[in-house]
């Protein structure tokens, strides 16, 4: 078995993905040791042709096609379906990682036999609110219930367990689990899942992920009606796993309910941003899905939609 598998989707990023790949294969551990899947989401683009020419260079370089748009959750999936590493990294093809680090976050994964071995991120435009943690801490073995509710670091619990890259994550752990398709914020519900299943978790005081901002990625776009959906698409996500017992924890189900909640009050405030044919077609073709939440959300949001759904009735 290899010790690692990249996972490596790409959409339209050729002027990021040779030094992504290049990354990954600038390291301290034999490349007989690990591969990387790189999957081509239809991308229209010249990024195809450069993974190519790389893999005439590296012969641990696997190249798929989706045979369809997929958006990242449905590449990744198709990566994982094929990986063979006992641990896995998912690395955005507009980021890289950084030189030599892989040699000893496999040691610590492997010597421990963790389930997650969790980091955090570096960036020259990363906010503090976007951090997993207020601080950089190492903290001991835990379970990932335990670490993503730790208060005592600081930080908002949600950002501990909302994406995929900042780790390595055994592959067995994975088994069940798959990232939803055609949708925006893919690693919310998938990670939540993950962390909730884990048993042993560790994060270190390591950056070794570099995330590159894209002038045109999710987290740093113009307030829109699309935004405004993919949110509400991860409401219906989080409400789906309430309604369907998917979270055996109290804890998590106390959390997720919250994290609702705070994503519909987002939701309220963005709609304020939208100029008025927006929000017409804002409460045309979301306000009935927002219904799902209305009892997750607390009187005071709940009334907030109802006012603004009562609203649109008396103005059609």
């Amino acid at each position: 078995m290899l010790r690692l598998s990249f996972i490596v989707p790409f959409y339209n990023v050729e002027p990021y993905i040779e030094e992504c790949i290049r990354s990954l294969y600038n390291q301290d551990v034999p490349w007989e040791e690990y591969e990387v899947i790189c999957i081509d989401d239809c991308s229209p683009d010249g990024s195809r042709a450069i993974v190519e020419r790389l893999q005439q260079e590296y012969p641990t370089l696997k190249l798929l096609r989706t045979p369809e748009n997929l958006r990242q959750g449905g590449a990744r999936n198709m990566g994982l379906d094929i990986a063979q590493g006992k641990y896995i990294w998912f690395v955005d093809s507009d980021d890289y990682i950084i030189p030599n680090c892989l040699g000893r976050l496999l040691k610590q994964a492997e010597e421990e036999n963790l389930d997650i071995l969790d980091f955090d991120f570096d960036s020259d435009w990363l906010k503090q609110s976007f951090r997993k943690n207020a601080e950089s801490f190492d903290m001991g073995i835990c379970s990932g219930t335990e670490y993503v509710f730790d208060e005592s670091h600081g930080g908002r619990w949600s950002w501990r367990c909302s994406c995929v890259c900042g780790g390595l994550i055994k592959r067995t752990l994975m088994e069940g689990l798959r990232f939803r398709e055609n949708v925006q914020y893919e690693d919310n519900d998938f990670a939540l899942l993950m962390y909730a299943k884990a048993q042993r978790v560790q994060h270190i005081a390591d950056k070794p992920y570099y995330y590159r901002v894209v002038e045109k990625s999710t987290v740093n776009v113009k307030i829109s009606i699309t935004q405004i959906r993919y949110n509400v698409e991860l409401i219906t996500t989080y409400v789906h796993l309430l309604e369907h017992g998917l979270l055996e924890s109290e804890q998590w189900n106390k959390g997720v309910k919250e994290l609702i909640k705070w994503i519909a009050s987002q939701i309220m405030s963005q709609i304020q941003q939208l100029d008025e044919p927006a929000k017409d077609e804002y409460f045309t073709q979301l306000s009935s899905k927002l219904f799902c939440a209305r009892k997750h959300v607390g009187k005071k949001v709940a009334f907030a939609l109802s006012n603004k759904l009562f609203y649109k009735l008396l103005h059609k």
